[in-house]
């Protein structure tokens, strides 16, 4: 993917200037009767199972949160996982070989990994961590290339191939961390499994890959304060980039590589001036995107001398407010934003 090369999309704006103007907007159905929501106030992110479904966590009034799906533009009700009004929490959906995988709880398992095709039936637990503790659930669900999924629960990291026989503990005192000022993970798929960083409760950043079951501390570096925000963790040519801000005096602010053949970790410089970004999109495993609000939106590869700047000004938000993007094979869509710096659909290929 090469950003340098910006569109705006006439042609496309003009599509859907079409679309919306020859329709009108109509309910399709009320599925929590009445004035209440169907979805939940709360982060709330779907993901498609295939062509034509797309599995998402609803609320019909009776049921509580529970599973949900829109299938051929129609939303329908799955399983009362949690039976009875109270929620099963449905979340960090993530599709795997045909199924989708989620952390839900009920009150006989506790938080547990589940899965789903879409049906009842269907729809059954796959592993339970630790059947003893009900309070907590399996939490930011990644599944990496070589088709392993990662987890984290009650500060232990598991690994799913999907099956109960193939999920097993990793390793215990992990934590998957994010920002929320800056909606942004550091942990990312890496090579054939994953990588994360955690402080280690003192002045010290710790870089860890896993690869299948196996965990290694890779790389560490000092930083001012604990309380430092690190985030935008993802992969570049030479190994993995992530980002820096809010530290008390400033010093740590900024963009980091990581590199995989000497096992470094060396600030980054982009523009002379500019710390840590607003935004970082992960593009595919060898790019990022980066933007600074008023400093201007980058594409960035890890290496310092091909880092290209794409706009004088980008998109900017609030403190947790999502960028509002998706991501394709071909490129990444940048839906309008009011008031910010997309009055108009864009396209970056």
């Amino acid at each position: 993917m090469n950003l340098a090369k910006l569109i705006y999309t006439s042609a496309l704006c003009f599509v859907l200037s079409l679309n919306l103007s020859s329709q009108s907007i109509e309910l399709v159905a009320d599925f929590n009767p009445g004035e209440e929501d169907a979805f939940s106030k709360f982060p709330n992110k779907g993901a498609q199972l295939d062509d034509n479904t797309y599995i998402i966590r609803v609320n019909d009034g009776v049921h509580g949160e529970e599973l949900g799906m829109i299938r051929n533009q129609e939303l329908t009700f799955v399983k009362d996982i949690n039976p009875g009004s109270e929620d099963a929490n449905p979340s960090f959906f993530t599709s795997l070989n045909g199924k989708m995988y989620f952390s839900a709880f009920d009150t006989e398992n506790g938080g547990a990994l589940w899965q789903t095709d879409g049906t009842e039936n269907g729809t059954t637990i796959v592993f339970d961590p630790e059947p003893s503790n009900g309070l907590i659930k399996p939490m930011n669900l990644i599944k990496s290339k070589s088709d392993q999924i990662y987890f984290v629960h009650g500060g232990g990291l598991y690994v799913s191939d999907g099956t109960t026989a193939g999920s097993k503990f990793i390793a215990s005192d992990v934590e998957f961390v994010r920002e929320f000022n800056e909606d942004s993970e550091a942990y990312t798929t890496y090579e054939n499994g994953i990588a994360f960083l955690q402080n280690d409760g003192s002045e010290n950043l710790e870089l860890f890959v896993v690869n299948d079951d196996e965990l290694q501390r890779v790389a560490s570096r000092s930083i001012s304060s604990r309380f430092t925000h690190v985030y935008g963790l993802g992969e570049v040519e030479d190994g993995l980039m992530f980002h820096m801000s809010d530290s008390p005096t400033g010093v740590d602010d900024g963009s980091y590589l990581f590199n995989k053949n000497d096992l470094s970790i060396s600030k980054f410089t982009i523009n002379q001036g500019l710390g840590g970004p607003q935004r970082v999109v992960n593009l595919n495993d060898e790019r990022q995107m980066l933007l600074y609000g008023s400093g201007g939106m980058y594409e960035v590869n890890g290496k310092e001398n091909e880092s290209i700047r794409i706009l004088e000004e980008s998109w900017f938000g609030n403190a947790g407010q999502p960028f509002p993007h998706t991501l394709s094979e071909d490129g990444i869509f940048v839906f309008p934003f009011e008031g910010g710096t997309f009055d108009d659909p864009a396209v970056y290929a």
